[in-house]
């Protein structure tokens, strides 16, 4: 049987929880439920209230998501634990994003999970896809299909673009690898944070082309 890095190291140096300090995993029980909520049902594009977290009516004129559950706020235990996934490797960090997003998103009523797929550069340092694992224990725990649809032809990441940058490079990022697996489904969209949406309004947008009956998603975090 062959073991992760992170598995061989854990049996020499056992993981300590992010939020208390107690020895044994990298978020506790009582931390995992003590993660901030969100700050209440808003609009994901221009924070604007809504109900069950839908995308606002004037934001829906220049956006094909039509909503955004999101499961807490990206500030202290929740950042650590995202910056634990993405930047040091820690694999098992994508079991309490996922199982903390499934409490958060209010239906499955939804025919197939897709992730938003990272830059390939970043994918081959890190070993796996952070939104593939989280998005396939998602769709595992609320029974419905997994599918690699989207594909990312850039190799520029988000963290630290203004809002105007992430707009310009993310025009003609992504990309639909296989329409059938789309065409007239309701898809749930899964990414690990959202910032100011403009990855998700892509996504929309080329996964509503192809053919999607409605898109909606889900995040860990918001910014």
């Amino acid at each position: 049987m062959g073991f992760s890095l992170e598995t061989v190291v854990s049996l020499v140096a056992p993981h300590t929880c992010l939020g208390c300090k107690k020895e044994g995993s990298l978020l506790c029980e009582v931390c995992f439920y003590g993660l901030l909520p969100a700050h209440g049902s808003v609009c994901v594009f221009c924070n604007s209230l809504t109900q069950d977290f839908s995308v606002c009516n004037s934001c829906k004129k220049t956006s094909r998501l039509k909503r955004c559950w999101v499961a807490t706020r990206y500030k202290s235990t929740a950042k650590l634990l995202i910056w634990k996934y993405k930047f040091e490797r820690a694999k098992s960090a994508h079991m309490y994003i996922a199982d903390r997003m499934v409490e958060a998103i209010g239906s499955n009523d939804y025919d197939v999970v897709l992730a938003v797929p990272s830059a390939t550069s970043r994918t081959r340092r890190r070993g796996y896809e952070s939104a593939g694992l989280i998005a396939k224990r998602c769709a595992k725990q609320l029974k419905i299909p997994y599918a690699n649809v989207l594909g990312r032809h850039g190799q520029h990441t988000q963290l630290g673009a203004s809002r105007k940058q992430r707009l310009q490079q993310l025009q003609k990022d992504y990309y639909v690898l296989n329409e059938r697996r789309v065409l007239g489904k309701k898809v749930l969209l899964i990414d690990d944070v959202a910032t100011t949406g403009a990855t998700l309004r892509a996504c929309s947008k080329v996964l509503n082309d192809a053919g999607a009956k409605r898109v909606e998603a889900a995040v860990f975090a918001r910014d």
